[in-house]
């Protein structure tokens, strides 16, 4: 069973248009944990669950619905990824083979994304736990962002790869904009930024970028090797 892990702390708008969404999923069993704040109304689904979850502590949420996840399998998103397909567990899933995790490229102030980190990911729950799950320093009130690129590291050192969707955009996933910081002008964000960069680079000694660019070069040797 897949389970659908989504955050949602207090965007009850966004959670209104993509929760629907993904309920419309077919194909795959599977069931919906909502990590979500005081205020957020959840509808009565058999397959939703919600989780209370701290206040601007996202890797602690994600670590507490990974818990309370029953599946084998972990699909991981947020609340403001509209995933259109009724399709996209299902085709995840069937690339999902043990030895890798699977991200849709989507799209994202009108742009396809690269797909690399955990917007809209899937990852074999045991694998997730062996590199033991979302780093927790990175809920620390001096640090922000980097989180979920540092779980993908993670995941890509242990030696998985990470293979990707590329859903046609009638279809596609699209990340809904909304208000971020200001991480270029507010002095006081970019500093957790570069906190939040430090602790990364603290715990792995390459970026995403560049394990991916290993097993580019991998599949490319291995090709030659069977041709």
């Amino acid at each position: 069973m897949i389970s659908v892990l989504t955050w949602c702390y207090s965007r009850q708008d966004m959670l209104d248009i993509t929760l629907p969404l993904i309920l419309k999923q077919e194909g795959v069993e599977f069931e919906v944990i909502v990590g979500h704040g005081p205020d957020i109304v959840l509808p009565s689904h058999p397959k939703v669950r919600g989780v209370p979850t701290p206040v601007l502590s996202i890797t602690k949420a994600y670590n507490i619905m990974m818990k309370e996840a029953k599946g084998d399998t972990l699909f991981i998103t947020q609340c403001d990824m509209q995933i259109n397909s009724p399709t996209q567990l299902k085709r995840m899933y069937d690339k999902l083979d043990g030895r890798n995790i699977v991200t849709e490229k989507f799209f994202k102030q009108g742009k396809r994304d690269p797909g690399v980190y955990l917007q809209c990911c899937m990852a074999k729950k045991a694998d997730v736990e062996k590199v033991g799950g979302w780093h927790e320093g990175f809920d620390d009130i001096n640090t922000c962002a980097y989180e979920d690129a540092d779980l993908v590291a993670s995941l890509l050192e242990s030696g998985l790869n990470i293979d990707h969707l590329e859903t046609d955009a009638d279809e596609g996933v699209y990340h809904i904009d909304h208000p971020r910081p200001d991480y270029e002008h507010d002095p006081e964000i970019y500093k957790r930024l570069q906190a939040g960069k430090a602790l990364f680079w603290s715990r792995h000694k390459e970026g995403i970028m560049s394990l991916y660019g290993k097993q580019v070069a991998r599949g490319l040797m291995q090709r030659r090797i069977n041709a």
